[in-house]
């Protein structure tokens, strides 16, 4: 399977909690053969090149600069990074993607990029956006339906 891989904390150098958790995730992914593409951000600049896994291809987003506002409101933990979108974009026109897992941290309101899409998203660990209404889960929507629209 083609996998996009998201998370919004940077992996490496995976020196515990949440990069231990992540890291294993995408080992486990590319020990059982999938291919990934792991959308993490570098904010240590780790060299990439001392973390290989098999069939695992890294694309950085970068964490921007927060304005006094989105720190007082946390608006910034619920806006689409147009980078973000951008690199979903890029993979998916030169992949066919079969899953997407979302790992950590508020990314839940990225579900909406698939809508038009033949994948579904896989929750691994977030806080979802404020449109999730918890009548529903994801993952089996997506198994159900190809894709996620609520």
């Amino acid at each position: 399977m083609n996998i996009i891989f998201f998370t919004n904390i940077s992996t490496f150098p995976y020196n515990g909690g949440e990069k231990l958790r992540s890291y294993y995730l995408l080992k486990a992914l590319s020990d059982l053969g999938h291919t990934v593409h792991a959308v993490i951000r570098n904010e240590e600049e780790a060299d990439l090149a001392r973390y290989p896994l098999p069939n695992v291809a890294y694309h950085i987003h970068p964490k921007k600069p927060l304005a006094v506002s989105e720190r007082l409101t946390g608006s910034h933990y619920f806006t689409k990074s147009a980078t973000v979108l951008q690199l979903f974009e890029q993979i998916c026109r030169e992949h066919q993607i079969d899953a997407a897992v979302l790992d950590y941290g508020y990314v839940g309101h990225y579900i909406g990029f698939s809508a038009g899409a033949a994948f579904g998203w896989y929750w691994a660990h977030i806080t979802p956006s404020p449109r999730y209404h918890g009548s529903c889960q994801p993952a089996a929507l997506c198994r159900k339906s190809g894709r996620c629209s609520w």
